[in-house]
């Protein structure tokens, strides 16, 4: 009866665990709790393994292609809560990116912003996004990565 008990109690537990693989918080890849019921939600949100909702939420374009040597813009969306202040933008490339701005002061409670950006060099280049601030008397952070490749070129061909 013992053993029968343990096992069943072993596998809703295994049923509870997810089907793919968890990354960094970053990345916003966590545990679902809408994708396993009523039950299966409320159990995960109450064990603690569904991360919790980002305080300033981002959200833009993961990889843009840019031209070598043109000025080019990507849209940045955000959305922070209404007793945050302090709220700061701050951006930082690789070597082969340029940025017009370092840091931006977000004003208002959501709204988007455009980045403006020079690709120098081709390779592995990127954009990383720091928004950070005050929210209920702590400070809070919350990253995030966009990728920039850059566009091939077509090569022009004089016609005879």
């Amino acid at each position: 009866m013992i053993q029968k008990i343990a096992s069943l109690t072993l596998l809703f537990c295994l049923s509870l665990v997810a089907h793919k693989p968890l990354a960094c918080g970053a990345h916003d890849i966590y545990i679902n709790p809408g994708e396993f019921g009523l039950i299966g939600g409320t159990v995960i949100r109450l064990a603690g393994l569904a991360t919790p909702e980002p305080v300033f939420k981002v959200k833009h374009r993961s990889m843009a292609k840019a031209e070598l040597g043109a000025e080019s813009d990507i849209t940045i969306e955000y959305d922070r809560p209404w007793f945050s202040k302090d709220v700061r933008m701050e951006l930082s490339s690789t070597v082969g990116v340029t940025l017009k701005e370092k840091s931006i002061e977000l004003d208002k409670f959501d709204g988007s912003v455009k980045v403006s950006f020079t690709l120098d060099k081709p390779g592995f280049n990127n954009i990383k996004i720091k928004v950070s601030g005050l929210h209920k008397g702590e400070v809070v952070q919350r990253s995030s990565v966009i990728y920039i490749q850059a566009k091939k070129s077509v090569a022009k061909v004089d016609a005879p």
